[in-house]
């Protein structure tokens, strides 16, 4: 009786001691889709709240829908003063820090958004690839040679774009989306939740949660999806030597230190659907389906 008393002592001392999860704010407790952050400013895109603003690390938001007709926001990205936010009914633009917006691209359904420099990328469910390069003054198709119309993942890492579609894997271009190839050989096609490139690294989560890296531009990818769970996939964060992954339905999960596993890292976190994740110095901010939640970074990470 005295052992199982000090074992279960022993776990509760543990699991006290491991950073917890705490609620940012209360200004919005419904559905985040996605966090974004650029500088001091970070934005929340929210399933029919619109879009929120906070300047403190999610202490207090504000919410910035002037002028956005449909507060359904899928993904929201920065490039310069410039900021875009891919909703259910198109690509809006702001210029003044959100505080006003004006339509930027008419089509339905942007998922995933990304941009370099003057060019914005928009993926699309349904439609395809749209390129800006004029900071969404003007739009043309790019879908030429890419393998799906259902665009869930958009990233880029120099003269690299990456595009995760729904059903069909991953695609490759190297020239600004002018041309598309797969890339993703050796594995079974997979709808992509997301991906994130870090140098000469791509890390991708799939739908069916399979964990995939690759090392030489999708030539070759390993899984690593040891003690991931079985959940849905749909956001990936990685800074630094830290990596996440938030599921539908089984929180978030950490990639260990040596690299080979996952664990999940959860405590206090009272939603287990996570729809994004962003990392902002030694803070990480999940949004779920109860609003934007965050924690210090864990020293466990992968390097």
């Amino acid at each position: 009786m005295k052992t199982r008393f000090v074992l279960l002592l022993t776990l509760c001392l543990a699991r006290s001691s491991e950073a917890q999860w705490q609620q940012c704010g209360s200004s919005y407790s419904g559905f985040v889709q996605c966090i974004t952050i650029d500088g001091e400013n970070m934005f929340a895109g929210t399933f029919g709240g619109g879009i929120y603003l906070s300047t403190d690390n999610g202490q207090s938001w504000s919410t910035r829908n002037s002028g956005l007709i449909n507060k359904i926001v899928w993904t929201i990205a920065v490039s310069r003063s410039h900021i875009f936010a891919g909703c259910k009914n198109g690509v809006f633009i702001s210029n003044d820090n959100g505080a006003s917006w004006k339509e930027a691209l008419n089509v339905y359904d942007v998922r995933t958004l990304a941009a370099r420099g003057s060019n914005i990328f928009a993926g699309t469910f349904g439609s395809g690839l749209y390129i800006s390069t004029n900071n969404g003054q003007s739009w043309l198709s790019a879908n030429k040679e890419l393998g799906s119309k259902n665009i869930t993942s958009v990233a880029i890492e120099e003269e690299n774009i990456y595009a995760g579609t729904g059903g069909n894997g991953i695609f490759l271009s190297t020239n600004n989306g002018v041309n598309w190839k797969q890339a993703d050989s050796g594995l079974d096609r997979h709808g992509v939740g997301a991906i994130v490139v870090k140098g000469e690294s791509v890390y991708v989560i799939t739908s069916d949660s399979k964990a995939i890296l690759s090392t030489d531009k999708g030539k070759i990818w390993k899984v690593f999806n040891i003690n991931l769970g079985k959940e849905p996939t749909r956001s990936i964060a990685k800074e630094g030597e830290y990596l996440y992954v938030g599921t539908f339905g089984d929180g978030i999960y950490q990639l260990t230190y040596d690299g080979t596993s996952w664990k999940a890292v959860d405590f206090g976190l009272n939603s287990r659907m996570v729809l994004s994740i962003a990392i902002k110095g030694k803070k990480i901010f999940a949004g779920t389906d109860t609003g934007v939640w965050s924690r210090t970074v864990s020293s466990t990470s992968h390097k």
